[in-house]
């Protein structure tokens, strides 16, 4: 038997939000957390989708269970 969780685990681009470190950025004034909202931005937006396959991710949308 094995162990907790999914074998075949990973994340999608269309289950990463950003708009908590923004909002904490407008109340608090925290640069830290715009600069990890910008840091989240930077990753998908260069190499992660040069090679990212669409079709599989659409296919993938409500079957996580």
């Amino acid at each position: 038997m094995g162990g907790l969780g999914f074998g075949h685990g990973g994340f999608t681009p269309s289950h990463t939000w950003t708009e908590g470190f923004c909002d904490y950025f407008a109340l608090s004034g925290d640069v830290t957390a715009s600069a990890n909202a910008a840091l989240v931005a930077d990753h998908y937006d260069g190499a992660y989708f040069n090679n990212y396959d669409y079709r599989t991710a659409a296919t993938m949308a409500g079957t996580c269970c």
